[in-house]
């Protein structure tokens, strides 16, 4: 026997409904955000359902903390993602009526109907978590250094568009230069004798530097006085401040990443492939391959979103399925992310995904289309390369495509 539990949280309670075989829903008193409350309410439902053995929770992604709570607790847990639970309960009723108390229900009988098709959730290992929350905190730190560039850089187009425009403000010279010359004031008292001894060192070809000097130079602004440059200079150097923060702790992360896998030899047999240095195996181990490798030959590029989904009905006369093919939206965003960006590094370092990109776009699909068709077969190769531990061999994949008969690989 089983008793099933459906869960709609918020971040300091849950609200419940459980239920055992046979029998409508009911609602049973939630809990709070502590490991004591959470037990007490498995331990309570197990009271109601005293001739059950297992207790199954079903719970909507994005709450692991709740997640590990309930684990802990002895419940078997079921996540499922909320697009899975709304076509649930559009399923059970057309009203559209909605509320906490509701959603619980619902998940409820999701659990019943389904717990056996939904996979159980288990905690990771130690290096998965560790490898988790760097790159969660990576792509945080990410966000935030981009959004202060972009508010540096609108200041700058305020107050010294010219500059602003000669300016890659993701280079470390560029902030160099912003720290002793952040206003048009200061860039009128420069020399060409000192603007080259503050610049010598810090890593832009000459080229850079002549173009970024020839802008300096004809610089001119009436309107900044000492008071008010020194002012403005404020502003600037605080923002220069801010980027240089977040692009030293990206560092320490990236840092703390490569020592967590360096050891790896799933790792190294990753980075054997044209175009996946370290931070795409990084991600790639984050995503899909730390703790298991994929069973299946497209499980990989289901869960990053490479492999795309049917939707249609019925037959042409020819045959053929009626349909279009869609993009798959069930992966993360880190995901599809994931998956177009490593589409993109194989189409320009490997030479038979360079071929699959020019054949795609001379028959109309979009760039994206084909980096995820690109980063599909890649995903099986690497799921096979892990799972017999060989490393990458181009011409094997080569050969393989030209015997099946591959159009665009003939000439390869």
């Amino acid at each position: 026997m089983r008793a099933y539990v459906g869960i709609d949280w918020s971040a300091s309670e849950i609200v419940c409904s459980t239920a055992g075989e046979i029998g409508e829903p009911r609602k049973i008193a939630g809990a709070n955000r502590t490991f004591t409350d959470v037990k007490e309410l498995i331990d309570r439902v197990g009271n109601r359902h005293p001739d059950a053995s297992e207790i199954h929770v079903v719970i909507e992604a994005g709450a692991p903390g709740w997640v590990v709570m309930l684990h802990h607790a002895s419940a078997i847990v079921h996540v499922v993602d909320a697009q899975q639970a709304k076509a649930f309960a559009k399923s059970m009723s057309s009203s559209g009526a909605k509320d906490d108390r509701g959603d619980s229900i619902i998940l409820t009988w999701l659990a019943r109907e389904r717990c056996d098709r939904l996979p159980r959730w288990k905690p990771g290992s130690a290096l998965s978590t560790q490898l988790r929350e760097l790159a969660s905190l990576h792509e945080t730190r990410t966000k935030e250094r981009t959004a202060e560039i972009q508010r540096l850089r609108s200041r700058l187009r305020e107050s010294f568009p010219e500059f602003e425009a000669a300016l890659d403000l993701r280079r470390k010279w560029t902030i160099h230069l912003l720290r002793h010359v952040p206003t048009a004031f200061d860039a009128a008292q420069l020399t060409r004798e000192t603007f080259d001894e503050l610049m010598s060192g810090c890593g832009a070809c000459r080229t850079t530097l002549e173009k970024v000097w020839r802008v300096l130079e004809k610089v001119e602004a009436p309107w900044l006085n000492q008071t008010t440059a020194a002012h403005l200079g404020f502003i600037i150097r605080n923002h220069v401040d801010e980027v240089e923060r977040r692009t030293e702790q990206l560092r320490e992360i990236d840092e703390r990443l490569d020592v967590l896998t360096q050891d790896l030899e799933s790792r190294e047999l990753l980075e054997s492939v044209g175009g996946i240095g370290k931070k795409m195996s990084n991600r790639l181990l984050d995503l899909l391959f730390v703790d298991e490798i994929p069973t299946e030959r497209d499980e990989a590029a289901i869960r990053l979103g490479a492999a795309p989904v049917f939707c249609g009905s019925g037959k042409t006369k020819k045959g053929r399925p009626k349909g279009i093919v869609k993009m798959r939206r069930t992966a993360s965003s880190r995901g599809r992310a994931t998956a177009y960006l490593l589409g993109r590094l194989a189409s320009q370092q490997l030479g038979w995904a360079k071929a699959r990109y020019a054949h795609d776009m001379a028959n109309g699909k979009n760039a994206a289309r084909s980096y995820r068709n690109i980063a599909r077969s890649l995903l099986r190769i690497l799921t096979a390369m892990l799972r017999t531990g060989e490393p990458y061999d181009d011409a094997r994949y080569v050969a393989a495509l030209k015997a099946n008969g591959v159009e665009w690989a003939m000439d390869l």
